[in-house]
């Protein structure tokens, strides 16, 4: 039986490196939606508030969090208030001064109420029990999930659960010191599908013909939207530029979760493709350090279904990926100077990678580091096994409905964490 290693997912790492270019582009996004609830179309239930001041979105999904959300170093005035036009009334304000509240919640003077002014129509609505709260949530704007991914939140650490959080970090190795945007996943949420995306349905055949083929890419947050994912990283190596003769082709075996198909598994038959890692249905985590050894323990079923065989038996598999170089092997540091280009060697740029250690999953972007600089800080992490993904400006990283590295440009695929 070709050699693997199975761990029991009790969570994931991923590891990934950012600049600060990416989170300049959320503000556009948010020029659109300043003052107002907003939720996205995929977690309909989860209302946020886009802030005046400082373009951000936070929590508005109970009444007490929108309460808190009212002004506090200043009150809304009486005398204001009284001239501003309420929400069920048809007759007009004031609109010279509602415009001077809009957007914003106010505690009034004088009182415990809350209002909260809209500024697309100038009106006032009451915020002081459920019943009113419930109103005003129906009038949250719905928008798309890649436009609600450019919105950041206040803060740089948080999580949706137990299983799971993205934080950032400022790493310090043999080669510097590093700033990190880092998801950990817990494997051992019963509730968690891990999924591998593609653009593409079948194997990509370069072209050999004059002229370009171009294969299909998009942006993270649409691979996100498709699955409903709560976070989500870039993938594999891909041609991006327009110099390409196959533009967003990508050489590495990735398996399509969605249509049951091993894109490029023509692939796994040389050496030279290299590592893949691997989940079952159950969240386990398999690492092959040759992609000849994943093709070894592939079984394809009576039922058109992929299975890998292991020491147990065969187990369903639910997703996988390859690409080079490896990083982490047992521990160690197993990147080799003749499997990079000079500009992986030299370039300082964002860095992406997986990792596993100990049932979880480490993906990571570190800032301004070369390959060399993402093994050792991989290594920092303590991880079992690690695996170098795209950077630069395919870079993206996704968790909670906001864009925490990127959006980058369109990828072909991607790795993705949702709830069954």
């Amino acid at each position: 039986m070709p050699e693997f290693r199975l761990k029991n997912l009790g969570s994931a790492i991923f590891v990934l490196t950012v600049f600060f270019w990416p989170y300049e582009t959320r503000a556009v996004t948010a020029d659109n939606f300043l003052g107002r609830l907003i939720r996205s179309n995929i977690e309909k239930n989860k209302i946020w508030f886009v802030g005046q001041a400082d373009k951000k979105k936070r929590p508005a999904n109970l009444l007490s969090e929108v309460r808190d959300l009212a002004e506090k170093s200043s009150l809304l005035p009486l005398r204001d208030f009284q001239v501003i036009a309420q929400a069920d009334m048809p007759i007009p304000g004031n609109a010279a001064i509602a415009k001077k509240y809009a957007g914003r919640f106010w505690k009034l003077e004088c009182s415990d109420e809350v209002w909260y002014v809209n500024p697309l129509n100038l009106k006032r609505y009451p915020v002081n029990s459920e019943e009113e709260f419930l109103f005003l949530k129906k009038e949250a704007k719905e928008i798309g999930l890649g436009d609600m991914a450019k919105i950041h939140k206040s803060g740089f650490d948080e999580s949706v659960d137990q299983y799971s959080r993205y934080e950032r970090q400022t790493i310090k190795t043999k080669g510097g010191q590093f700033t990190v945007d880092l998801i950990t996943i817990d494997l051992a949420n019963p509730n968690l599908k891990v999924i591998t995306d593609t653009t593409e349905t079948s194997n990509l055949a370069p072209r050999k013909d004059k002229g370009q083929k171009i294969f299909s890419a998009k942006p993270l947050a649409n691979f996100a939207a498709e699955h409903k994912a709560f976070a989500a990283v870039n993938g594999s190596y891909f041609c991006s530029n327009d110099g390409c003769r196959e533009k967003n082709y990508f050489f590495y075996p990735v398996y399509s979760t969605k249509t049951g198909k091993i894109i490029n598994d023509d692939q796994l038959k040389y050496w030279t493709t290299g590592p893949v890692l691997a989940f079952d249905d159950k969240n386990n985590f398999y690492y092959f350090k040759d992609s000849r050894d994943f093709k070894s323990a592939l079984v394809l079923g009576a039922d058109k279904t992929y299975y890998l065989k292991t020491n147990g038996g065969q187990v369903k598999l639910q997703a996988a990926i390859g690409n080079k170089p490896r990083l982490i092997q047992d521990y160690m540091n197993y990147l080799i100077d003749w499997e990079m280009d000079k500009k992986q060697m030299t370039t300082k740029a964002l860095r992406s990678a997986i990792g596993y250690r100990d049932g979880k999953i480490y993906l990571i972007m570190a800032k301004n580091s070369t390959v060399f600089d993402l093994a050792d800080i991989m290594q920092n992490f303590k991880v079992e096994y690690a695996l170098n993904l795209d950077g630069g400006y395919s870079s993206a990283m996704l968790y909670n409905e906001e864009y925490m590295v990127g959006p980058g440009r369109d990828i072909p695929n991607a790795i993705l964490f949702a709830r069954k």
